[in-house]
C-alpha cells in the first residue's frame, strides 16, 4: 500500500516540476535569465521548482489577480 502512495507522490510531484518548467519558459523575460533557471529547474527540479515557484510564480499570479479584480 506504501508504494503506491510513494508512486503517486513522485509523480505528482514531477508533474509540479514540469509545470514549473513550462512556466519558466513561457513567461520569463530575460533570454539568459530563463536559460539559466530553466537549466536549474531540468537539472536540480526538487530543489529549484519549489524556489522558482515562491519567488516567481506566486507574485506573479498575484499580480494577475489582484490587476484583474482591479478591473472588474
Amino acid at each position: 500500500m506504501w508504494h503506491i502512495i510513494i508512486t503517486a507522490l513522485g509523480l505528482g510531484y514531477t508533474v509540479f516540476i514540469f509545470w514549473m518548467l513550462f512556466d519558466c519558459v513561457k513567461y520569463v523575460e530575460d533570454r539568459d535569465e530563463r536559460a539559466i533557471e530553466a537549466l536549474f529547474i531540468a537539472l536540480c527540479g526538487v530543489l529549484f521548482a519549489p524556489i522558482y515557484y515562491f519567488q516567481k510564480y506566486l507574485p506573479r499570479r498575484r499580480e494577475r489577480l489582484e490587476k484583474s479584480n482591479h478591473d472588474a
